[in-house]
């Protein structure tokens, strides 16, 4: 199998829906290529389980014929956007306990 985090997002999305690899296979790819840079701390907040609850539902989404274009692709959102209930601090002191009831 091809190396999963290698894919653009347009070989992914295609072989999602070829089903070749299910959006759980392809999000725990990721997310151990996550863990294997760590060390680069790239990552101010780590999330695994929204990520793998998030793949569930859109290989449920997808096994229907249904979502949009963007279902089942793994997605970091950088931390100056909130995202309700997750601490967003945009790497400021000042709000490292900030945690927003509301997207950006």
């Amino acid at each position: 199998m091809t190396d999963l985090t290698s894919l653009t997002l347009a070989q992914a999305r295609d072989a999602l829906r070829a089903r070749d690899f299910s959006a759980t296979e392809l999000t725990n790819e990721h997310l151990g290529g996550i863990e294997g840079a760590r060390a680069l701390n790239a990552f101010v907040l780590e999330t695994p389980e929204r990520a793998r609850e998030a793949a569930r539902a859109a290989d449920a989404r997808l096994a229907k014929g249904e979502g949009g274009p963007l279902a089942g692709l793994p997605l970091a959102v950088k931390d100056l956007f909130c995202t309700a209930g997750l601490r967003t601090t945009a790497c400021s002191p000042m709000l490292e306990k900030f945690v927003p009831a509301y997207e950006s």
